[in-house]
């Protein structure tokens, strides 16, 4: 499997993509999903809820 997208990766042994999201030691996502670009977006979203200075992947930001 290809991968896409930062802190989404295939895990071959529970055949489900694995996200983390790890931020100076705090952990905002840790889990698995069926595919990469759920994956991706799950990511997004702890981003964006959490206002951390990443760029987003898949989902676009919108102006305030």
């Amino acid at each position: 499997m290809e991968k896409k997208y930062t802190g989404v990766h295939y895990d071959r042994d529970r055949k489900k993509w694995k996200v983390s999201l790890r931020v100076k030691g705090v952990l905002y996502v840790d889990t698995y999903t069926d595919t990469d670009i759920q994956g991706a977006k799950l990511r997004d979203i702890a981003i964006i809820k959490n206002d951390l200075k990443r760029p987003l992947q898949v989902l676009k930001p919108t102006k305030k």
